[in-house]
């Protein structure tokens, strides 16, 4: 399936063709979409928020017409639901290596394989295999990519640097800020997390006024000094190795 290009403001027609469909960038999908009935594909635009249709999610082509995409949400609180997708107009960043802002219409979507560990954060995914050709390098990012799925026995990990020096196993590096998780500030914010979890809670699955002002008002109150993390789960978040064995 091929695209439609132009450039905005190119009233004179300067640049060719064939130069508009060899451009690529990894916020539009390319010019020729090969897309395959039964095939992975992740949206690469915010459609429809309601049923999850955002950046990042994935799903899977059940039917290809030539202005619609018939495909089925994977991933997210709706995974099953089925929707259509236009051919839409998508533009370029004014920042790009390009000199001028490229308006590609075409569907919204790109072959997904594989994802990125950012990608795949908030997804839960029946069997992941996770390929770290290098330790990670992002706070908590290892466990992002660890807890995508829904058992030890579901996820699978390959990893090329696996031997850290002083350690005889096979272990990744985990990238772990000390301050996030030991700072004043980070206590603060996980005190004030777990309180708006408990009335938001309470607000959406009660009825019952008196059980809210129960649970939220009536509840213990915890000092911010008296907050601490345990020395044995202190030295678990912290440790900059992790191991898979």
């Amino acid at each position: 399936m091929l695209s439609f290009n132009e450039v905005e403001g190119d009233t004179h027609n300067l640049y060719q063709q064939e130069f508009l469909n060899s451009s690529a960038q990894g916020s539009i999908p390319s010019h020729i979409l090969k897309v395959k009935k039964g095939g992975p594909l992740m949206l690469l635009r915010n459609i429809d928020p309601i049923y999850d249709l955002c950046n990042g999610t994935w799903l899977l082509c059940r039917g290809l017409f030539k202005n619609m995409l018939d495909v089925e949400i994977l991933t997210w609180s709706n995974a099953g639901i089925k929707a259509l997708f236009p051919r839409i107009k998508l533009k370029t960043n004014v920042c790009s290596w390009l000199p001028f802002v490229l308006s590609r219409k075409q569907f919204p979507v790109r072959l997904s394989f594989s994802i990125t560990i950012n990608k795949s954060q908030g997804q839960t995914i029946p069997n992941v295999g996770i390929y770290l050709p290098r330790h990670v390098f992002s706070h908590g990012q290892l466990y992002a990519a660890l807890s995508r799925g829904v058992s030890q026995n579901s996820t699978k990990v390959l990893i090329k640097e696996r031997k850290i020096e002083g350690q005889d196993k096979d272990f990744t590096k985990n990238v772990v800020f000390k301050d996030i998780l030991l700072s004043q500030s980070w206590q603060c914010f996980f005190y004030i997390t777990c309180h708006l979890y408990i009335y938001l809670w309470c607000f959406f699955y009660t009825t019952h006024t008196f059980m809210l002002e129960q649970i939220v008002f009536t509840s213990p109150k915890i000092l911010l000094n008296d907050i601490h993390i345990p020395s044995s789960l202190k030295q678990t978040l912290t440790s900059p190795h992790a191991s898979l064995c």
